[in-house]
């Protein structure tokens, strides 16, 4: 991995982690991720008792080009989550990717 992927990589968890440190919510990280913040006492663990529902979404520029490799990431993406679970209220009906 690059040295900017591995920088941006550390950005991004460290503002995931600040945001669930703010009561923003929660997040699923990996262990060595939060270590320190876990002993510090600045994170909780939550300790789920098994499956959990989980939403997502996603956005993107509706006017800008989308290449055909990001087209299919939609369209696959689309077809995971429509089939886990009835689209959510903010969906983007099917033929808009």
């Amino acid at each position: 991995m690059s040295e900017l992927r591995l920088r941006r990589r550390e950005l991004i968890e460290r503002a995931v982690k600040r945001c669930a440190a703010a009561g923003l919510g929660v997040s699923v990280l990996p262990y060595v991720a939060v270590e320190s913040e876990l002993r510090s006492g600045e994170l909780s663990a939550l300790a789920w008792g098994g499956a959990f529902d989980v939403r997502t979404r996603m956005a993107w520029h509706g006017e800008r080009w989308k290449s055909p490799a990001l087209r299919a990431f939609l369209e696959a993406a689309r077809e995971v989550f429509d089939s886990a679970a009835a689209p959510g209220p903010l969906a983007v009906p099917p033929g808009r990717v």
